[in-house]
């Protein structure tokens, strides 16, 4: 059972990237994959560079690892798979918000908006995408069943 709920969470990692990132109600939004698929050119000339963040790693590579934790949850619980792919878009996570909090509260002090209002603008793919990964972590954490690398 741990097996198909943690192959249905990494699915949600997946799937989070279809949903909207970034809206603005009834205006505007923004999924991963309009990212992806507008951009690709630029995408993969800012990863040919060499001093790419190890943030931005975390993040592609949450993706296939995903993939992965979803194939091979789905034949029983994979603990340390499930644990990896719930930690690599925390740790992602935690990137974006430590390096661009001084960027951000420059900004943000010139604009007359209270930064709470910013959580408005996130959309239900980051939500997913985080609290997928956050209930893998926990579920590798304390989760029962037999223990498997």
């Amino acid at each position: 059972m741990n097996g198909l709920i943690a192959a249905l969470l990494s699915a949600g990692i997946l799937g989070a990237a279809f949903l909207p990132w970034f809206e603005v109600p009834m205006v505007f939004e923004l999924s991963l994959w309009d990212v992806i698929r507008d951009n690709t050119d630029a995408i993969r000339e800012v990863m040919s560079e060499v001093d790419t963040p190890w943030g931005i790693w975390c993040f592609i590579a949450s993706f296939p690892v995903a993939l992965l934790s979803l194939i091979a949850n789905i034949g029983g619980f994979r603990r340390v798979l499930s644990l990896v792919t719930g930690v690599l878009p925390l740790a992602a996570f935690g990137w974006v918000v430590f390096s661009a909090r001084d960027r951000t509260s420059a900004v943000m002090s010139d604009l007359p908006v209270d930064r709470s209002d910013l959580f408005d603008l996130v959309g239900a793919g980051v939500w997913l995408y985080a609290g997928a990964a956050a209930a893998l972590v926990l579920m590798s954490i304390v989760g029962g069943g037999r223990r498997r690398g």
